[in-house]
């Protein structure tokens, strides 16, 4: 037999059921009745507001929130009130955090005879959740920004290598050409100097042809999205020390390479980048023969490579400068060449997703190291 007592405590353990559930959630929930008066709530409601839950009981919706809330509210109310389910966001003060977005439902209590005598209220501070989602729009905003740069550089890139191709050589093969005329039908009314002069201006144009036609090669090394290619590192850098054979052998130069490992690359690129450090390696030697040593060792990124000679090694002031184009720390009288081979380097190992820098003193020469990617299984 139920008596009044049991009755009590039947309900007063539902309650505390109730307050049990609701308090271990992280949503603040509370129970509304028709008239905007607050019949329950849970403690992450009392934690949210800093107003004991007890205090709450009683307290009209318009009293609990600021005007502009309020304001803000009033129509859902309305909504949930002829028995409609809302969801919205709205900001709402947390008492020490400040502002705070939350994701606010209405749910409508409506009785046996179809009345709404009340609606629950559940907020869900989604502030963390939409400010990530700004920063993932913004991210990607500036990730198609750059890839619209990256396309407008690439017609760029395109156009630039149709004027090195075409435009910029055309008046260079017309200023030789009117120079071969020049030395074929007058060449023997020029007196030395006029001889000296025109050998000066074919030099030049031979000079300048072959800048534009490294800038054309250093324009089309472009990177492909992926490198599917495996590639022995070892027999890149046999088909390096073969295409340098007569500049070895006139310099007597030494090159110890240690066992070297398969990677993901292109061969032509990677078989340039070693030709390149070789070459320069051999080029800016003391008065001793070139010795040069190629190791490896693993890397969190892949592997290390790293390409070491007894050179004349580099001040640290042109740590840099070396990797710009054209970027010449001597006249091309005393060492030849275009001065565009380290910034092809350093284009090349970037095609590869690595990083290419140098360490140099110079007593001890230089050491070029880059990074370049493992092979994937």
């Amino acid at each position: 037999m139920i008596t009044p007592n049991s009755l009590e405590k039947i309900v007063q353990e539902s309650r505390d059921r109730l307050h049990l559930i609701t308090d271990s959630l992280p949503v603040l929930i509370a129970y509304v009745d028709n008239k905007q008066r607050y019949v329950f709530c849970n403690a992450a409601y009392h934690d949210w507001f800093g107003v004991p839950v007890k205090e709450i009981q009683g307290v009209r919706m318009s009293e609990m929130f600021d005007e502009h809330s309020y304001r803000i509210m009033q129509p859902y109310i309305e909504s949930v009130l002829e028995g409609e389910r809302v969801d919205f966001e709205i900001q709402l003060n947390h008492r020490k955090d400040g502002p705070r977005i939350n994701h606010t439902t209405f749910i409508p209590h409506i009785s046996e005879l179809n009345e709404t005598v009340g609606f629950c209220v559940l907020f869900m501070d989604i502030t963390d959740t939409k400010t990530a989602e700004a920063l993932e729009e913004e991210r990607a905003r500036i990730l198609a920004r750059t890839l619209e740069k990256a396309e407008i550089s690439n017609r760029e890139l395109d156009q630039f290598a149709s004027v090195c191709s075409h435009d910029l050589q055309q008046p260079l093969r017309a200023v030789k050409g009117f120079t071969d005329l020049l030395i074929k039908n007058y060449g023997s009314r020029l007196n030395e100097k006029g001889k000296m002069y025109c050998e000066q201006i074919l030099d030049g144009t031979k000079r300048m042809q072959t800048m534009i036609n490294s800038l054309l090669d250093y324009a089309r090394l472009e990177a492909p999205d992926t490198f599917r290619e495996t590639v022995n590192m070892e027999n890149i850098v046999k088909q390096a020390i073969e295409n340098l054979g007569p500049a070895i052998s006139a310099n007597k130069a030494t090159i110890a390479c240690q066992a070297l490992p398969e990677i993901e690359g292109d061969e032509m690129q990677l078989t340039r980048l070693i030709q390149n450090l070789l070459d320069n390696a051999i080029k800016y030697r003391r008065d001793a023969p070139p010795e040069i040593s190629i190791n490896v060792k693993r890397h969190e990124k892949g592997w290390l490579f790293g390409v070491r000679d007894n050179g004349i090694g580099i001040a640290s002031e042109y740590a840099e400068r070396i990797f710009d184009i054209f970027g010449r720390l001597h006249s091309a009288r005393k060492y030849p060449g275009t001065g565009i081979g380290l910034s092809v380097c350093r284009k090349i190992v970037e095609n590869h997703g690595g990083r290419l820098w140098h360490e140099s003193n110079r007593e001890d020469g230089s050491t070029f190291y880059f990074i370049l990617p493992d092979k994937h299984p």
